[in-house]
């Protein structure tokens, strides 16, 4: 069965961690398209995913940012270039300069964990990962 509505969830950054992210897959790429250029996305007649980025937790949910996704063009490294922006922007929350001498690790081991996360959450979902 095809969903006709955008799907969405919540990740944690980490177990038992205050942060968190919202991700949303759109059905196709035309619905993206449309409710991310009614959020603000200043590029969204070009962008085929896009990372909303929140400074204080002022949701409910605890979420720090929110991924969009287009269903048809949602791969591996999509995932991982837009969970990049989102481990990025939570190392500016915690404090912590590009300039720390374990900023990359950190940061690396974080887009990687959200990458698998958000794949993980996608398959329960039966969302489908294109290769």
């Amino acid at each position: 069965m095809k969903r006709t509505a955008p799907v969405t969830f919540l990740i944690d950054f980490e177990e038992n961690n205050l942060h968190r992210l919202a991700v949303t897959v759109h059905p196709n790429l035309r619905t993206f398209r449309r409710v991310t250029r009614k959020e603000g996305n200043q590029n969204a007649h070009q962008s085929e995913a896009c990372c909303y980025q929140h400074n204080c937790l002022t949701y409910a949910d605890r979420r720090i940012a929110h991924l969009h996704f287009c269903r048809e063009r949602l791969n591996p490294e999509v995932i991982a270039h837009e969970a990049t922006h989102a481990a990025h922007h939570r190392m500016r929350i915690l404090g912590i300069p590009a300039s720390h001498p374990e900023y990359e690790e950190q940061l690396a081991t974080m887009v990687g964990d959200l990458t698998n996360r958000v794949i993980k959450s996608c398959r329960t979902l039966k969302i489908p990962i294109v290769r």
